[in-house]
């Protein structure tokens, strides 16, 4: 735990190899609906491009300067090819989101969206919890 927020952090390549990417896991401890996921580019020179956040609600503090940004709902940030290509390193784009409700669910949307495969190796132990009729020894 650092400031308040669980945290963990992995480096990932992709497929063919040669591209480096690290992915970010962050939970507020207090108030745990507070949660980032990210994934950036990690070029072998020059510094990381952030490319996707996948976030939980985070306070209204931006609606007097955008009204239409949506911090107080789940929301995706994310880049396109145009801004890769003009260099900038802000995550311009964000859009309220309905795909998730809590951090478990938001991790296996970025996974989705990331295109991260082989995640139910890794993952696996946050999947959806059991109900309490289920018997976790039969199920499959």
């Amino acid at each position: 735990m650092e400031e308040g927020y669980s945290r963990n952090d992995f480096r990932a390549e992709s497929m063919e190899g040669g591209h480096g990417f690290y992915v970010f896991l962050r939970r507020n401890e207090r108030f745990p609906e507070n949660f980032s996921i990210g994934l950036d580019y990690d070029p072998p020179i020059g510094g990381r491009m952030a490319l996707l956040r996948v976030n939980g609600p985070h306070g209204d503090y931006n609606r007097s300067f955008d009204p239409a940004h949506p911090h107080s709902d789940t929301h995706v940030h994310w880049v396109n090819a145009e801004d890769v290509e003009l260099g900038i390193q802000k995550l311009r784009r964000a859009k309220a989101v309905k795909e998730y409700a809590s951090f478990e669910e938001a991790v296996w949307y970025f996974l989705k969206l990331a295109r991260i495969p082989g995640d139910g190796e890794f993952f696996d132990h946050i999947g959806q919890m059991d109900l309490p009729f289920e018997d976790p020894e039969t199920r499959k």
